[in-house]
C-alpha cells in the first residue's frame, strides 16, 4: 500500500470488498495496518481470468499503456484483443512500441498499430532513449497509468526509466531475443512528477468477455453481420449473406475475419464451461462459422494458384 508516509503492507477488514492495485482505501484510525473502506472506483480494468470469468486487474486507471515490442512479440491480432480489453471499460489507451531500436521496419510497425488503435502510438527504446521523454510527458500528474502487455516486452525496464531509479526488477534477453518474465505481482509507483504508474505482470490470455465486445475491435464485421438477411446466418451459403459477399468482393480482410472467428470460438468454449444449456447452441453456431471459414480459405488458395 502506498501512503504519504511511505509504502507498507496492510490487511483488509473481513467486510471489505475485494481490493486491487489502484484502489483508494481508508485505514482504521486506531490501526493503520487495517483497511476498512474502499472508495468508489472511477474505472476498473477487467480481463478474462483462466477460469473463464471476469477478473479486475487494476482500478481507477486513467490511461492504459499497451506495450508491444518491435521484435518477435509484435502481433497485430493481439493488439486487436488489447483494444477490446481497454475500450470495453472505456479507458483511454496509447500503444507503446518498445525496443524500437531492434527493427528495420519501425515505420511499418507504427502504421500497423495505428490502423488498429488510431494515432495514439509511440515508438520507444529505453536503450537509446528514443521516445522515453514522450512517454514521460504523457504521464501527467495526479493521473494513474497502467502498463499492459506480454512478458518480456520491457514494461519494467521502461518503468525504471520513468522513475529514474532501479525499482522494478528486470531480466535479460533470452537466446530467442525475447525478454524474460520478471514481474510476478502488480505494483503501483509514484513517478517524480506526481503521476502514478502500475507495472502489470505479462498477460498471456487476452480476449473479450462476451460476443458484444467483438464489435469493438471488428466494427466492420459487426456491421456486416447486422446486414445479413437472416439473423442466424452461418456466413456460408445463405442467400443475402453480407460477409460472404464482402469476402468475395475483397471488401473484408480475410485475416481479420479469421481472427474474428477465432475469438468467437474462444467465447463459445467459455460459454460451454460456464453454461451447459448454451453449449449446444454455441458449438453448432461456431461449427458452421468455422466450416464456412475453411471453405473461404480453400477458395482463396484456388484463386491464388490459378
Amino acid at each position: 500500500m502506498a501512503t504519504p508516509v511511505g509504502d507498507f503492507a496492510a490487511l483488509a477488514a473481513p467486510w471489505l470488498e475485494p481490493v486491487v492495485v489502484g484502489d483508494r482505501v481508508d485505514l482504521e484510525p486506531n490501526d493503520p495496518l487495517l483497511m476498512v473502506r474502499r472508495h468508489a472506483r472511477t474505472s476498473a480494468l477487467v480481463r478474462r481470468d483462466p477460469a473463464g470469468g471476469p477478473q479486475t486487474v487494476a482500478a481507477n486507471v486513467d490511461r492504459a499503456l499497451v506495450c508491444m515490442s518491435c521484435d518477435g512479440d509484435f502481433n497485430v491480432r493481439r493488439l486487436e484483443r488489447w483494444l477490446i480489453i481497454v475500450r470495453e471499460v472505456q479507458i483511454d489507451a496509447t500503444v507503446l512500441l518498445t525496443k524500437s531500436d531492434r527493427t528495420d521496419a519501425l515505420s511499418a510497425r507504427v502504421a500497423e498499430a495505428a490502423a488498429v488503435f488510431g494515432p495514439d502510438v509511440l515508438a520507444v527504446s529505453v536503450a537509446t532513449g528514443h521516445g522515453v521523454d514522450a512517454v514521460r510527458e504523457l504521464c501527467v500528474p495526479e493521473r494513474t497509468f497502467v502498463m499492459l502487455g506480454s512478458s518480456g516486452v520491457g514494461k519494467s525496464t521502461l518503468a525504471n526509466a520513468l522513475l529514474g531509479v532501479e525499482v522494478a526488477p528486470t531480466g535479460g534477453v533470452r537466446e530467442d531475443d525475447r525478454g524474460r518474465h520478471t514481474t510476478t505481482g502488480r505494483h503501483l509507483y509514484a513517478l517524480p512528477n506526481g503521476a502514478f504508474l502500475i507495472d502489470n505482470p505479462g498477460i498471456r490470455a487476452v480476449g473479450p468477455l462476451s460476443d458484444a465486445d467483438l464489435g469493438i475491435a471488428y466494427p466492420e464485421i459487426d456491421a456486416l453481420v447486422e446486414a445479413c438477411r437472416y439473423r442466424d446466418c452461418a456466413h456460408e451459403t445463405e442467400p443475402g449473406c453480407a460477409i460472404v459477399a464482402a469476402l468475395r468482393d475483397g471488401e473484408l480482410d480475410p485475416q481479420r475475419y479469421d481472427a474474428w472467428c477465432r475469438l468467437g470460438r474462444e467465447l463459445a468454449y467459455e460459454a460451454r464451461r460456464g453454461d451447459r444449456r448454451a453449449e449446444a447452441e454455441a458449438r453448432q453456431r461456431w461449427k458452421r462459422v468455422h466450416k464456412a471459414q475453411r471453405a473461404h480459405g480453400r477458395q482463396r488458395d484456388r484463386e491464388r494458384d490459378s
